[in-house]
Protein backbone atom coordinates (compact mmCIF):
# COMPACT_ATOMS: atom_id res chain seq x y z
CA UNK A 1 0.00 0.00 0.00
CA UNK A 2 1.21 3.62 -1.25
CA UNK A 3 1.95 5.60 1.70
CA UNK A 4 0.16 8.83 -0.01
CA UNK A 5 -3.16 6.20 0.17
CA UNK A 6 -2.97 6.17 3.66
CA UNK A 7 -3.61 9.79 4.05
CA UNK A 8 -6.42 9.61 1.69
CA UNK A 9 -8.40 7.24 3.85
CA UNK A 10 -9.35 9.14 7.57
CA UNK A 11 -9.27 5.62 8.99
CA UNK A 12 -5.56 4.67 8.62
CA UNK A 13 -4.83 7.87 10.21
CA UNK A 14 -7.41 7.72 12.89
CA UNK A 15 -6.16 3.82 13.87
CA UNK A 16 -2.50 5.66 14.14
CA UNK A 17 -3.57 8.56 16.33
CA UNK A 18 -5.62 6.39 18.56
CA UNK A 19 -2.51 3.76 19.02
CA UNK A 20 -0.41 6.65 19.75
CA UNK A 21 -2.70 7.56 22.43
CA UNK A 22 -3.12 4.29 24.23
CA UNK A 23 0.83 3.86 23.74
CA UNK A 24 0.91 7.10 25.82
CA UNK A 25 -1.70 5.66 28.56
CA UNK A 26 0.36 2.42 28.60
CA UNK A 27 3.91 4.35 29.64
CA UNK A 28 2.02 6.96 31.94
CA UNK A 29 0.88 3.68 33.84
CA UNK A 30 4.37 3.54 35.52
CA UNK A 31 3.56 6.65 37.67
CA UNK A 32 0.35 4.81 38.95
CA UNK A 33 2.21 3.56 42.07
CA UNK A 34 0.44 0.95 45.00
CA UNK A 35 0.12 3.36 47.93
CA UNK A 36 0.81 6.88 46.32
CA UNK A 37 -1.84 9.04 47.07
CA UNK A 38 -4.47 10.03 43.99
CA UNK A 39 -2.78 13.46 44.17
CA UNK A 40 1.10 11.79 43.26
CA UNK A 41 -0.71 9.87 40.11
CA UNK A 42 -1.38 11.80 36.94
CA UNK A 43 -5.30 11.12 36.61
CA UNK A 44 -5.95 14.26 35.06
CA UNK A 45 -3.45 13.42 32.27
CA UNK A 46 -4.88 10.17 32.09
CA UNK A 47 -8.15 11.08 31.11
CA UNK A 48 -6.77 14.27 29.18
CA UNK A 49 -5.23 10.99 26.92
CA UNK A 50 -8.59 8.97 27.12
CA UNK A 51 -10.41 11.84 26.35
CA UNK A 52 -8.42 12.85 23.04
CA UNK A 53 -8.43 8.47 22.17
CA UNK A 54 -12.29 8.84 22.16
CA UNK A 55 -12.34 11.37 19.91
CA UNK A 56 -10.47 9.79 17.55
CA UNK A 57 -12.49 6.67 18.12
CA UNK A 58 -15.76 8.34 17.34
CA UNK A 59 -14.30 10.37 14.34
CA UNK A 60 -13.69 6.42 13.40
CA UNK A 61 -17.10 5.08 14.15
CA UNK A 62 -18.33 8.06 12.10
CA UNK A 63 -16.40 7.71 9.17
CA UNK A 64 -17.66 3.49 8.91
CA UNK A 65 -21.11 5.13 9.54
CA UNK A 66 -21.10 7.45 6.26
CA UNK A 67 -19.78 4.12 4.08
CA UNK A 68 -21.71 2.76 1.40
CA UNK A 69 -24.62 -0.05 2.70
CA UNK A 70 -23.49 -2.92 0.66
CA UNK A 71 -22.53 -5.68 2.86
CA UNK A 72 -18.68 -7.40 3.44
CA UNK A 73 -15.73 -4.50 3.23
CA UNK A 74 -12.41 -4.11 2.19
CA UNK A 75 -9.80 -6.27 2.97
CA UNK A 76 -7.49 -3.92 3.91
CA UNK A 77 -9.38 -1.53 6.12
CA UNK A 78 -10.36 -4.57 7.99
CA UNK A 79 -6.99 -5.70 8.16
CA UNK A 80 -5.83 -1.99 10.14
CA UNK A 81 -8.74 -2.40 12.15
CA UNK A 82 -7.47 -5.52 13.60
CA UNK A 83 -4.10 -4.50 13.42
CA UNK A 84 -4.54 -1.20 15.49
CA UNK A 85 -6.89 -3.27 17.63
CA UNK A 86 -4.08 -5.66 18.91
CA UNK A 87 -1.58 -3.52 18.72
CA UNK A 88 -3.50 -1.13 21.03
CA UNK A 89 -3.64 -3.97 23.24
CA UNK A 90 -0.21 -5.43 22.78
CA UNK A 91 1.34 -1.92 24.66
CA UNK A 92 -0.14 -2.38 27.54
CA UNK A 93 0.88 -5.77 28.17
CA UNK A 94 4.26 -4.27 30.19
CA UNK A 95 1.88 -1.66 32.11
CA UNK A 96 0.97 -1.03 35.50
CA UNK A 97 -2.38 -1.28 37.22
CA UNK A 98 -4.18 2.20 36.60
CA UNK A 99 -6.40 2.59 39.62
CA UNK A 100 -7.33 -1.06 40.09
CA UNK A 101 -6.95 -3.47 42.52
CA UNK A 102 -9.11 -6.28 41.69
CA UNK A 103 -6.66 -8.88 39.65
CA UNK A 104 -5.05 -9.64 42.71
CA UNK A 105 -7.94 -10.83 44.35
CA UNK A 106 -7.38 -13.20 40.86
CA UNK A 107 -3.93 -14.29 41.57
CA UNK A 108 -5.18 -15.06 45.30
CA UNK A 109 -7.88 -17.21 44.00
CA UNK A 110 -6.14 -18.62 41.56
CA UNK A 111 -3.32 -19.67 43.77
CA UNK A 112 -6.17 -20.96 46.39
CA UNK A 113 -7.38 -23.34 43.67
CA UNK A 114 -3.98 -24.54 42.88
CA UNK A 115 -3.19 -25.39 46.72
CA UNK A 116 -6.47 -28.06 46.80
CA UNK A 117 -8.12 -25.65 48.90
CA UNK A 118 -11.92 -23.96 48.27
CA UNK A 119 -11.93 -20.41 47.80
CA UNK A 120 -15.13 -19.55 49.14
CA UNK A 121 -14.49 -20.92 52.29
CA UNK A 122 -11.86 -18.49 53.66
CA UNK A 123 -11.37 -14.78 53.27
CA UNK A 124 -7.86 -13.68 51.93
CA UNK A 125 -7.53 -12.12 55.36
CA UNK A 126 -8.62 -15.29 57.29
CA UNK A 127 -6.42 -17.24 55.08
CA UNK A 128 -3.56 -14.94 55.51
CA UNK A 129 -3.47 -14.96 59.52
CA UNK A 130 -4.51 -18.31 60.17
CA UNK A 131 -2.05 -19.85 57.58
CA UNK A 132 -3.92 -21.80 55.73
CA UNK A 133 -2.86 -21.90 51.74
CA UNK A 134 -2.54 -20.49 49.77
CA UNK A 135 -0.48 -18.54 52.85
CA UNK A 136 1.07 -21.13 54.41
CA UNK A 137 4.77 -19.70 53.69
CA UNK A 138 4.34 -16.69 53.84
CA UNK A 139 6.99 -15.63 50.92
CA UNK A 140 7.18 -12.45 49.81
CA UNK A 141 4.72 -12.47 46.87
CA UNK A 142 1.92 -13.67 49.09
CA UNK A 143 2.98 -10.64 51.36
CA UNK A 144 2.42 -8.62 48.33
CA UNK A 145 -0.53 -10.22 46.70
CA UNK A 146 -2.13 -9.67 50.02
CA UNK A 147 -1.24 -6.20 50.47
CA UNK A 148 -2.85 -5.67 47.59
CA UNK A 149 -6.49 -7.21 47.49
CA UNK A 150 -9.32 -5.01 47.97
CA UNK A 151 -11.61 -5.88 50.68
CA UNK A 152 -9.33 -8.49 51.99
CA UNK A 153 -12.09 -9.50 54.77
CA UNK A 154 -14.34 -10.78 52.49
CA UNK A 155 -14.53 -14.16 50.88
CA UNK A 156 -14.87 -14.51 46.75
CA UNK A 157 -17.63 -13.32 44.97
CA UNK A 158 -16.68 -15.04 41.76
CA UNK A 159 -18.16 -17.59 40.18
CA UNK A 160 -16.73 -21.43 39.59
CA UNK A 161 -14.98 -21.28 36.23
CA UNK A 162 -13.82 -17.77 36.98
CA UNK A 163 -11.67 -19.72 39.70
CA UNK A 164 -10.56 -22.10 36.63
CA UNK A 165 -9.39 -19.37 34.94
CA UNK A 166 -7.65 -17.85 37.67
CA UNK A 167 -6.16 -21.41 38.67
CA UNK A 168 -5.21 -21.38 34.71
CA UNK A 169 -2.91 -18.05 34.88
CA UNK A 170 -1.42 -19.26 38.34
CA UNK A 171 -0.21 -22.84 36.50
CA UNK A 172 1.35 -19.99 33.75
CA UNK A 173 2.85 -17.46 35.65
CA UNK A 174 3.20 -17.92 39.61
CA UNK A 175 1.88 -15.09 41.87
CA UNK A 176 1.91 -13.17 38.40
CA UNK A 177 -0.13 -11.36 36.12
CA UNK A 178 1.36 -12.24 33.01
CA UNK A 179 -0.41 -14.74 32.03
CA UNK A 180 -3.75 -13.76 32.95
CA UNK A 181 -2.60 -11.13 30.28
CA UNK A 182 -1.70 -13.13 27.83
CA UNK A 183 -5.15 -15.11 28.19
CA UNK A 184 -7.02 -11.52 28.10
CA UNK A 185 -5.26 -11.20 24.92
CA UNK A 186 -6.06 -14.14 23.18
CA UNK A 187 -10.03 -14.00 24.33
CA UNK A 188 -9.89 -10.65 22.47
CA UNK A 189 -8.44 -12.10 19.26
CA UNK A 190 -10.93 -14.46 20.01
CA UNK A 191 -14.02 -11.56 20.33
CA UNK A 192 -12.38 -10.27 17.11
CA UNK A 193 -12.91 -13.54 15.15
CA UNK A 194 -16.60 -14.16 16.35
CA UNK A 195 -17.66 -10.25 15.39
CA UNK A 196 -16.50 -10.43 11.99
CA UNK A 197 -18.17 -14.01 11.48
CA UNK A 198 -21.63 -12.23 12.93
CA UNK A 199 -21.29 -9.26 10.87
CA UNK A 200 -20.50 -11.07 7.66
CA UNK A 201 -23.42 -13.66 8.75
CA UNK A 202 -26.08 -10.94 9.21
CA UNK A 203 -25.02 -9.16 5.74
CA UNK A 204 -23.46 -6.03 7.98
CA UNK A 205 -19.95 -3.90 6.69
CA UNK A 206 -17.31 -5.75 8.72
CA UNK A 207 -15.28 -2.50 9.54
CA UNK A 208 -18.35 -2.02 12.12
CA UNK A 209 -15.55 -3.94 14.26
CA UNK A 210 -14.40 -0.79 15.07
CA UNK A 211 -16.69 -0.15 17.31
CA UNK A 212 -14.92 -2.97 19.91
CA UNK A 213 -11.93 -3.00 18.56
CA UNK A 214 -10.80 0.58 18.77
CA UNK A 215 -12.97 1.26 21.99
CA UNK A 216 -10.65 3.18 24.52
CA UNK A 217 -12.72 2.39 27.73
CA UNK A 218 -12.77 -1.99 26.10
CA UNK A 219 -9.02 -1.22 25.55
CA UNK A 220 -8.63 0.05 29.26
CA UNK A 221 -10.44 -2.33 31.44
CA UNK A 222 -9.47 -5.57 30.04
CA UNK A 223 -5.77 -4.68 28.36
CA UNK A 224 -5.13 -2.51 31.22
CA UNK A 225 -7.84 -2.79 34.32
CA UNK A 226 -7.52 -6.78 33.76
CA UNK A 227 -11.19 -7.19 34.27
CA UNK A 228 -12.32 -10.54 34.26
CA UNK A 229 -15.73 -9.53 32.27
CA UNK A 230 -13.76 -10.30 29.10
CA UNK A 231 -14.20 -14.10 29.43
CA UNK A 232 -17.63 -13.37 29.37
CA UNK A 233 -18.14 -11.44 27.00
CA UNK A 234 -16.27 -13.88 25.03
CA UNK A 235 -18.40 -16.91 25.22
CA UNK A 236 -21.51 -14.39 24.96
CA UNK A 237 -20.14 -13.40 21.25
CA UNK A 238 -20.17 -17.29 20.62
CA UNK A 239 -23.40 -17.17 21.81
CA UNK A 240 -24.69 -14.89 19.18
CA UNK A 241 -22.67 -16.05 17.10
CA UNK A 242 -23.97 -19.89 16.92
CA UNK A 243 -27.63 -18.40 17.32
CA UNK A 244 -27.12 -16.66 14.65
CA UNK A 245 -26.20 -20.11 12.88
CA UNK A 246 -29.15 -21.94 14.44
CA UNK A 247 -27.03 -23.96 16.62
CA UNK A 248 -29.52 -22.93 20.08
CA UNK A 249 -28.07 -26.13 22.00
CA UNK A 250 -24.67 -24.96 21.64
CA UNK A 251 -26.14 -21.22 22.03
CA UNK A 252 -27.14 -22.18 25.93
CA UNK A 253 -23.53 -23.89 26.40
CA UNK A 254 -21.99 -20.70 25.79
CA UNK A 255 -24.57 -18.72 27.80
CA UNK A 256 -23.91 -21.12 30.64
CA UNK A 257 -20.08 -20.67 29.83
CA UNK A 258 -20.40 -17.24 30.21
CA UNK A 259 -22.75 -17.20 33.55
CA UNK A 260 -20.25 -19.32 35.24
CA UNK A 261 -17.69 -17.20 34.51
CA UNK A 262 -19.65 -13.66 35.41
CA UNK A 263 -23.59 -13.71 36.83
CA UNK A 264 -25.00 -10.86 34.58
CA UNK A 265 -25.15 -13.11 31.40
CA UNK A 266 -27.94 -14.87 33.21
CA UNK A 267 -30.30 -11.92 32.33
CA UNK A 268 -30.44 -13.06 28.81
CA UNK A 269 -31.47 -16.67 29.62
CA UNK A 270 -35.24 -15.64 29.12
CA UNK A 271 -34.78 -14.13 25.78
CA UNK A 272 -32.85 -16.98 24.62
CA UNK A 273 -35.23 -19.26 25.90
CA UNK A 274 -37.70 -17.24 23.68
CA UNK A 275 -35.89 -16.52 20.78
CA UNK A 276 -35.22 -20.39 20.24
CA UNK A 277 -39.14 -21.57 21.37
CA UNK A 278 -40.14 -19.28 18.33
CA UNK A 279 -38.53 -21.27 15.71
CA UNK A 280 -38.19 -24.89 18.06
CA UNK A 281 -39.57 -25.73 20.50
CA UNK A 282 -38.28 -28.70 21.40
CA UNK A 283 -34.56 -27.42 21.10
CA UNK A 284 -35.87 -24.11 23.63
CA UNK A 285 -35.89 -26.95 26.45
CA UNK A 286 -33.04 -28.90 25.25
CA UNK A 287 -31.31 -25.78 25.46
CA UNK A 288 -32.48 -24.79 29.39
CA UNK A 289 -31.38 -28.10 30.73
CA UNK A 290 -28.21 -28.41 28.79
CA UNK A 291 -27.79 -24.41 30.69
CA UNK A 292 -28.59 -25.65 34.00
CA UNK A 293 -26.94 -28.54 33.98
CA UNK A 294 -23.47 -26.80 32.72
CA UNK A 295 -24.34 -23.90 34.98
CA UNK A 296 -25.01 -26.33 37.81
CA UNK A 297 -21.65 -28.76 37.03
CA UNK A 298 -19.02 -25.71 37.62
CA UNK A 299 -20.71 -25.62 41.65
CA UNK A 300 -20.01 -29.38 42.69
CA UNK A 301 -16.54 -29.01 43.28
CA UNK A 302 -16.86 -26.34 45.77
CA UNK A 303 -20.15 -27.49 47.53
CA UNK A 304 -18.11 -28.01 50.56
CA UNK A 305 -18.15 -24.54 51.15
CA UNK A 306 -21.86 -24.68 52.44
CA UNK A 307 -23.36 -21.48 53.30
CA UNK A 308 -20.02 -19.54 52.16
CA UNK A 309 -20.59 -20.56 48.98
CA UNK A 310 -22.39 -16.78 48.17
CA UNK A 311 -21.31 -15.23 51.50
CA UNK A 312 -19.02 -12.84 49.64
CA UNK A 313 -21.42 -12.22 46.45
CA UNK A 314 -24.43 -11.40 48.99
CA UNK A 315 -21.99 -9.08 51.31
CA UNK A 316 -21.22 -7.80 47.51
CA UNK A 317 -24.34 -7.01 46.77
CA UNK A 318 -26.21 -6.07 50.08
CA UNK A 319 -23.51 -3.42 51.07
CA UNK A 320 -22.08 -2.10 48.41
CA UNK A 321 -23.42 1.28 46.68
CA UNK A 322 -24.78 0.61 42.57
CA UNK A 323 -24.20 -2.87 42.59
Amino acid sequence: MKIASIYKNPIFVLGAAILLTQTAVAWLSRFFVYGAGHVERPIILFLVLEFVSFAFYFAAIEWVRRLPGEPGGQHKTIFWIILIGILSRLVFLPSSLIQETDPYRYIWDGQTVLSGENPYEHSPEEAFHNRLAPARNVTPEVYETFGEINHSGVKTIYPPFAQYLYALSQWFTPWSLAGWKLMILLAEIGIFVLMLGMLGKMGMRKEWLTLYAWCPLVIKQFSNSLHLDVFALLFLSLMVWVFVYERFRLGFLALALATAVKLFPLILLPLAFIWTWRINRKQAFQGLAIFSFTFLLFYVPFLTAGRSLFEGLTRFAGEWRVN
